[in-house]
């Protein structure tokens, strides 16, 4: 059973990027692109639903159909360690008296990033969106974040 990355300590988690830096040795430059763009594919579509929590985008990952369910972890990994294209989406649920609203703003990162590096343009979409509304109101805000591959 693995245990995910933050509950592993000093010496596990440099077993496992030593074991993954052989692996990524033993691959020629061909394998190692065949992987690059299979997991690319893998990944473009897959949608992340999330918050921040302290420096770090965490959330719950959804994968188009064409992802094996044996890959999806694997993949999710890749998507948060791997430079990609992304859309990214702040949204802001406004409960009032008589019903809630939702409201969004989006922008399309067209250079190639990480998740974490996304933090500063997802804040700033957040921003936004609560400069327009009455804070009292504010009852969650979260984002989505679909990969463009």
């Amino acid at each position: 059973m693995t245990q995910p990355q933050h509950q592993l300590n000093r010496s596990q988690r440099r077993a496992r990027e030593k074991s993954a830096r052989r692996t990524a040795t033993r691959m020629d430059q061909r394998q190692y692109h065949a992987y690059q763009a299979r997991a690319r594919l893998w990944a473009k579509g897959a949608v992340a639903t999330g918050r921040h929590i302290g420096d770090k985008f965490e959330g719950e990952w959804e994968f188009p159909a064409h992802v094996p369910a044996d890959k999806r972890e694997s993949v999710a990994e890749y998507a948060t360690h791997a430079p990609l294209r992304w859309r990214v989406i702040a949204r802001l649920v406004l409960r009032y008296d008589d019903g809630q609203e939702m409201r969004e703003a989006d922008a399309e990162c067209g250079q190639a990033q990480k998740i974490g590096e996304l933090m500063e343009l997802r804040e700033q979409l957040m921003r936004e969106l609560k400069a327009a509304v009455n804070a009292r109101y504010v009852w969650d805000s979260y984002y989505v974040m679909e990969c463009l591959g």
